[in-house]
């Protein structure tokens, strides 16, 4: 079983977007959050291939969607996953 780990500044987080593409949809909130992240609490942003793809592309790939989830749970560098998995 492995322990969470508490987030602080440096912390990797894996951004993926397993399922509406909204990051694509509306870069302009996207970017900011990603800003956010970076600039407020220091975290180190690592974007999964999902991260910004197209919603018909999410829709017709997924093995890349679960790739992407797998890959961010495999990686032990990682500390933390933020999805952007909202239908639409």
């Amino acid at each position: 079983m492995k322990k969470v780990r508490r987030l602080k500044p440096g912390s990797k987080m894996a951004i993926i977007s397993p399922s509406s593409g909204l990051p694509f949809i509306f870069p302009e909130i996207y970017e900011l959050g990603i800003k956010n992240l970076r600039e407020i609490f220091e975290f180190e942003i690592i974007e999964m291939t999902t991260a910004r793809m197209h919603p018909d592309e999410l829709y017709n790939n997924p093995k890349i969607r679960a790739n992407d989830i797998n890959q961010a749970f495999q990686d032990d560098s990682i500390d933390g996953i933020i999805t952007f998995n909202w239908g639409i």
